[in-house]
Formats: structure tokens, C-alpha cells, sequence
């Protein structure tokens, strides 16, 4: 359980990093996250100071950055693993990417946590009426739904969006 638990944290983080567009959206998901003190949250940490930074959102940026505060090597070192799903990979589609790092977020969290992320973000919706706040009480919702519905494999993929780990067979 805890392998499984920390190739979805891996899997989340290296979505992070080679899509850091995704950043605005699920910030304020990603920093409450429990990663533990390790590589996988010292990544997480990097991402999100370079984010504050107001800087242009490419993964080149965001790994520059991580070189600048001694990173590089653990951040690489994670986007080089063989067992990430294609949906963490720089070339995975856009929508493809966000899906994933959303369903890995739900494994990671769990019901209870999910819950109360979803109760929360209806809160921030009633008092800011803001787009964002929808997107994040949407997206929680759906990741609700879909770990209910027990649509995602413990190895980490919604089936129907097959992101499949590496080496898989797996339909584009």
C-alpha cells in the first residue's frame, strides 16, 4: 500500500512539474497535500515558490528554478522514472495531464479528506463567487464521484482515461 501510495504521489508530482500550467488551478490542493518531508514534497515546495514568483508557466522555467535551489538532481531524477503513467509525461495532452494529476489527487486524499476539500470549496463558491472556486469545487467533486464509484485501479488510472503506467498497453 505504501509503494502504490508513493508511485501516486510520484505520479502527481512529475504531472506538476512537466505541465506547471496546471499550477493556478490546483495550488491551493497541492500545498495542502501530506507528502511527508522527502524528495516528493521538497519538488512540491520548489513548484509552488516558483509560482509565487509570478514567472511565465513552462516546464523549463519551473526546472530552472529548481536547479537554482539545488533540486535538480531529485526533481529529475522522478521525471525520469519509467513507471509514470503517459499522462505525466511532457507530451501527454493538456486535458489528459489535468484529468491525471485530479485522479491522483483523489487516490491520495481519500474519501473523508475529499469531502471535506468539496465542503470547503462549495464555502469559498458562496463567498467569492469566483470561476476558479468553481473549477476546484467541480473538479473535487468529480474526483468524489469517481473514487466512489471505485473508477479508478489501484495502480493509479481511471480506467476509462487509461494512464496506464509505463510499458502498458494502452490505447493514445
Amino acid at each position: 500500500v505504501e509503494r502504490t501510495r508513493a508511485a501516486q504521489a510520484a505520479a502527481l508530482i512529475a504531472t506538476t512539474l512537466n505541465h506547471p500550467w496546471l499550477l493556478p488551478e490546483v495550488e491551493e490542493s497541492l500545498a495542502g497535500l501530506d507528502l511527508g518531508d522527502g524528495p516528493l514534497a521538497q519538488c512540491r515546495a520548489g513548484a509552488l515558490a516558483w509560482l509565487a514568483g509570478g514567472h511565465v508557466l513552462d516546464s523549463a522555467g519551473l526546472m530552472d528554478h529548481l536547479a537554482q535551489v539545488g533540486l535538480a538532481e531529485v526533481c529529475t531524477r522522478l521525471l525520469r522514472d519509467a513507471g509514470l503513467p503517459a499522462a505525466a509525461r511532457p507530451d501527454a495532452q493538456p486535458g489528459e495531464a489535468l484529468d491525471a494529476w485530479w485522479h491522483f489527487f483523489g487516490l491520495l486524499r481519500g474519501e473523508a479528506e475529499l469531502r471535506a476539500d468539496q465542503a470547503a470549496a462549495r464555502q469559498a463558491l458562496a463567498e467569492t463567487n469566483d470561476a476558479a472556486a468553481q473549477r476546484r469545487l467541480i473538479r473535487l467533486t468529480q474526483a468524489l464521484e469517481a473514487l466512489r464509484r471505485g473508477e479508478w485501479n489501484e495502480g493509479g488510472g481511471p480506467e476509462a482515461a487509461e494512464t496506464s503506467p509505463a510499458g502498458a498497453n494502452t490505447t493514445p
